[in-house]
């Protein structure tokens, strides 16, 4: 595994240096590096007080111009991180690895069309903090590096006019008898957007947080609206329900409903003090079904 970051990164990485004169072509070579160092007086058990990180995010990019309304190109980004602390109770090396792909996407897009192959990021919904609409990426509001995982799929996006936005995607899944798609709607005016969400997949969980809530053991549909305006302040709203296909246990189904509003101003004190308030509301229901015979 060391040997083939050394690979990856040396390839990304050291070839900047021939990539410096077509630049100007089409070809970008560039990364993201980052440390931290926390020291804390309650470590964890088996733990030091001390930990350290560092990480390097190599992307190298190429596009070329087809014609005058359309253009290929493609994104190869790395991932090599590294956490240094106390012996670990699993390695007792005192450092764990994380090495993968970052992103690993190709692309053709014209005036109205967009269609986008690989490992990407996919993320929507106006929503800061608490986001209902949190289903394929990661962006925590505390991390300054503003990384989220990427998920293997298809996207498709179409224009059909100014103001109206078509989306639709299929999510490789986990298993090759599992099914994972969607679409969604953007339609903008005046001062804001609204937008329709749907998603089906046959697995069990809708991400919340950066967490995994476990809904149902079968197959879900998710519908969402989500709206945004920006007026004397700006506000906006997610509102999401998941559904199970399947029964959760003889004669028994669920649901959850999640809605969340927000809203943000920047007061004229100052330099100016930017305040932005969210509140999610959720409910999950548990319903019987008539049996088959009534």
């Amino acid at each position: 595994m060391k040997k083939k970051t050394s690979l990856v990164l040396a390839a990304l990485a050291g070839g900047s240096l021939l990539l410096t004169p077509l630049q100007g072509q089409g070809l970008h070579l560039k990364g993201q590096l980052w440390g931290s160092f926390t020291y804390g007086d309650d470590p964890a058990p088996e733990h030091t007080r001390r930990e350290a990180t560092l990480g390097y995010i190599p992307t190298f990019s190429l596009a070329r111009q087809l014609g005058p309304l359309s253009v290929v190109d493609l994104e190869a980004a790395y991932y090599w991180g590294r956490v240094t602390d106390g012996p670990f109770e699993t390695s007792g090396t005192g450092s764990v690895d994380t090495e993968k792909w970052y992103r690993l996407w190709g692309r053709i897009a014209t005036e109205k069309l967009e269609l986008r192959l690989g490992l990407q990021k996919i993320a929507f919904g106006p929503a800061r903090v608490l986001r209902p609409l949190m289903w394929f990426d990661t962006f925590d509001l505390k991390d300054p590096t503003g990384q989220t995982e990427g998920v293997a799929a298809l996207r498709l996006k179409w224009y059909p006019w100014p103001n109206l936005a078509l989306w639709g995607w299929a999510i490789r899944p986990d298993h090759p008898d599992e099914a994972s798609a969607g679409g969604r709607a953007e339609y903008t005016f005046g001062p804001g957007e609204v937008a329709l969400t749907y998603h089906y997949q046959q697995r069990t969980s809708l991400d919340f947080g950066g967490k995994s809530l476990l809904l149902f053991d079968e197959a879900e549909n998710r519908l969402a609206l989500d709206t945004r305006l920006d007026w004397i302040i700006g506000l906006w709203s997610e509102v999401v329900l998941a559904q199970a296909t399947e029964e959760f246990m003889d004669g028994v189904k669920n649901d959850l409903l999640q809605v969340m509003v927000g809203g943000d101003y920047t007061f004229p004190w100052g330099d100016g003090v930017y305040v932005t308030v969210e509140h999610l509301w959720s409910r999950m229901d548990y319903y019987e079904l008539p049996p088959p015979w009534s």
